[in-house]
């Protein structure tokens, strides 16, 4: 008896040990470069995994995956979780951009499933049509533009033409923001006037043609860089080479009011000062050999302020913009005469996030404590009307105006995304169709509560959870932050943040410096040179759930995604043991060599360039991939897609290398690559998957038990 106990403690102590093991990780060859940046030398072991496209790293991306998936294959829920998410997508909106072409009462919606095939999750969303009396008829299927058998096309936008009888659609292959246009009669079902290198799927229909943003022809479109933005004018019926070009520039954007004005805002650099302005054309001379713009407005900054042109006429443009004021404000300027303004809307307390003028009125959309407020103005700046959505909703694309009437979106972390109608008349907001969904919306809790980070600055965080949880003792926490690029964070809904929740997770997510939601100048004080403030927000924000016994060190996970993917991995860097487990989400991670490829360059602003050497300084304290040192890591899973043009996934493949080398604990690092991928997801098959393993890796590492969604 006493040998059989004795090595039933032995296997138990092997058992121990191998469980506890040091993962064999796949070698990564590492052939070292000297970069040099003014007095210093860095040397980069991966810098060959920069070379996207090459066999080599096709073959990298394999071996990578494969053994991530031996990893999963381990443990015994993945597909199920997988399954749960795709059964209950369907609660999830079904359509964008609802067009109701009135002339002749059809209507253009794009389904998120496929009723027309069994296996719609690895297809794309399809564009439909109907007449007022008719079931749904396909209209456009994107399975059908494909150029060879793996490939992933998305429909990413579509609009009625003038005629009425014509569709334009654009569509993304593999998840680029690269855009193809086409245009297809609704009554032949044949397609015509095929335009390639949109760098937006946005067109402005003018005439016999329409205004589009585009790109330079380049050999790769994932990494090569983007360079200037172009706006040109395509004539229905001839070839793209014929197009007119207007302007080119960075940060365009334009209007123009009936066939007089067209109006240009954008970014100049000249003798090294960059400015921003606004200009305006005569159209009418758009038949001429070119378009000679005016400036208006002009102004040297470093920073992108907003110009947003709200409403153009013969001799003015009222726009909103945050040139004077950092919560924005409505001004009106005279195009005839250089930065001659007058205020329409004072700054308010809250921050204005968008502005539109419609049925007599311009109408603001505010932004305070993560509730929306939509303000209605008449053009002298008196309040009309006013309307305040349910805290903690999201609002989105405001379109298809008619009369009185726009559609919008509507929804929150625990409400799907619904169709919305708001009524300018009355001034309300109504459903425009119910939402089902497989729990009770009541039985979570959504807490707003503030902490002080590391200079005393006050930060908010929202701390959802299951009201029958436990809080008397430390929970599984999911924490989360974006900070970034004076972007206004919204909770969005999200299977996998419900399957959290049901689990008995918390999930948590931080107001941090860097983002917009508190204007202009929370956005400066964690941008630039002031970026190392965001960082540490985001980590006073998980001391904080500590502290205050929402959990513990051996329960707390972090999660970020682009932008907060440089959150994460700097906390595993700074404070590796306030963590059990963390995932990085096409993260950009070397902050001293981004600028190089794709959209670098334009995330200046945000960053600085290594080139510069005051941003060097600063780039080089938080990089996430040159701060990785000797030491225990917690659990790491990092995702990217092998497509993504905007954060291009080499940042994940040399910082999962260098973090491996590394590491001194037996947490696993892993990293997984979705095939044909871009920056913003792939199909639901694909969306699913990586969602699962998300929730796996977090149950597994923090011994969690799922429970799914009825």
């Amino acid at each position: 008896m006493k040998n059989i106990l004795t090595l039933s403690i032995f296997l138990f102590k092997v058992f121990i040990c191998l469980s506890q093991s040091k993962l064999e990780y796949p070698s990564t060859k590492k052939i070292p470069v000297n970069n040099y940046y003014f007095r210093d030398t860095v040397i980069d072991n991966y810098q060959w995994l920069e070379n996207i496209g090459d066999s080599s790293i096709t073959n990298f991306i394999g071996v990578q995956n494969k053994f991530t998936e031996n990893y999963f294959s381990n443990i015994n829920y993945v597909k199920n979780i997988q399954t749960n998410i795709k059964e209950n997508s369907s609660y999830s909106i079904r359509y964008f951009n609802s067009t109701r072409l009135k002339a002749n009462e059809f209507w253009l919606n794009v389904f998120s499933e496929t009723p027309l095939t069994k296996n719609y999750e690895f297809t794309s969303p399809i564009l439909y049509f109907k007449y007022k009396y008719t079931g749904w008829e396909e209209l456009v299927n994107p399975l059908s533009y494909k150029t060879y058998h793996d490939e992933k096309i998305f429909i990413t936008n579509y609009y009625k033409c003038n005629d009425d009888e014509n569709v334009a659609f654009t569509l993304s292959r593999n998840g680029l923001d690269w855009n193809e246009l086409y245009f297809i009669n609704i009554n032949t079902k044949k397609t015509h006037d095929k335009l390639e290198y949109l760098s937006r799927s946005e067109v402005v229909f003018y005439k016999q043609g329409f205004f589009y943003y585009r790109y330079n022809k380049v050999a790769n479109k994932i990494k090569d860089k983007k360079g200037n933005e172009y706006i040109y004018f395509h004539e229905f019926g001839k070839s793209q080479t014929e197009d007119k070009l207007i302007t080119s520039g960075t940060n365009l954007n334009f209007s123009f009011y009936k066939d007089t004005n067209m109006i240009v805002s954008g970014i100049k650099i000249k003798n090294n000062k960059v400015y921003k302005y606004l200009s305006t054309a005569n159209i009418k001379t758009l038949n001429n050999d070119s378009v000679v713009f005016k400036p208006f407005l002009i102004f040297p900054t470093k920073n992108r302020y907003r110009i947003d042109i709200i409403n153009l006429s013969i001799d003015s443009a009222i726009i909103l913009t945050n040139i004077h004021h950092p919560n924005g404000m409505i001004e009106k300027y005279d195009i005839n005469s250089l930065s001659l303004f007058d205020t329409i809307i004072k700054p308010a307390q809250e921050i204005l996030v968008d502005a539109f003028y419609f049925c007599g009125k311009i109408n603001c959309l505010y932004y305070m404590d993560q509730t929306y407020y939509l303000v209605g103005y008449n053009l002298k700046g008196k309040v009309i009307n006013s309307y305040a959505f349910p805290k903690w909703y999201y609002i989105k694309g405001f379109s298809d105006f008619k009369k009185y009437t726009c559609d919008f979106e509507m929804g929150s972390i625990v409400t799907p995304s619904r169709a919305m109608r708001f009524n300018f008349k009355e001034y309300f907001a109504e459903s425009d169709g119910k939402t089902y969904v497989p729990y009770k919306n009541l039985e979570y809790v959504i807490e707003s509560k503030e902490y002080k980070s590391f200079d005393g600055t006050m930060i908010s965080i929202a701390i959802i959870y299951k009201r029958t949880l436990d809080l008397s003792k430390a929970n599984p926490v999911l924490y989360s932050a974006y900070g970034g690029f004076g972007l206004i964070s919204d909770i969005e809904y999200n299977l996998k943040n419900l399957i959290w929740l049901e689990s008995g997770g918390i999930y948590a997510f931080s107001y941090i410096r860097g983002g917009g939601e508190k204007g202009k100048t929370w956005h400066f004080s964690g941008a630039a040179k002031n970026k190392n403030v965001c960082l540490e927000d985001f980590i006073s924000g998980a001391k904080y759930l500590i502290n205050n016994h929402y959990t513990d060190c051996s329960k707390l996970a972090i999660i970020g995604s682009s932008h907060g993917g440089i959150l994460v991995s700097n906390a595993i860097n700074k404070y590796p043991e306030l963590f059990k487990a963390a995932i990085c989400n096409v993260g950009l991670l070397d902050m001293l060599r981004y600028q190089y490829y794709s959209y670098g360059d334009g995330f200046a602003d945000e960053f600085g360039l290594s080139s510069d050497s005051l941003d060097y300084k600063v780039l080089k304290t938080y990089s996430p991939y040159h701060n990785i040192k000797k030491q225990n890591y917690p659990a790491t899973l990092i995702l990217t897609g092998d497509h993504d043009d905007r954060v291009v996934p080499f940042h994940s493949y040399k910082y999962t290398a260098k973090l491996r080398e590394y590491n001194q604990s037996n947490s696993p690092i892993l990293l997984n690559v979705i095939k044909s991928k871009g920056h913003n997801g792939s199909n639901l098959q694909d969306n699913s998957y990586e969602d699962a393993l998300q929730l796996s890796f977090l149950f597994n590492v923090l011994k969690m038990k799922p429970k799914y969604l009825d």
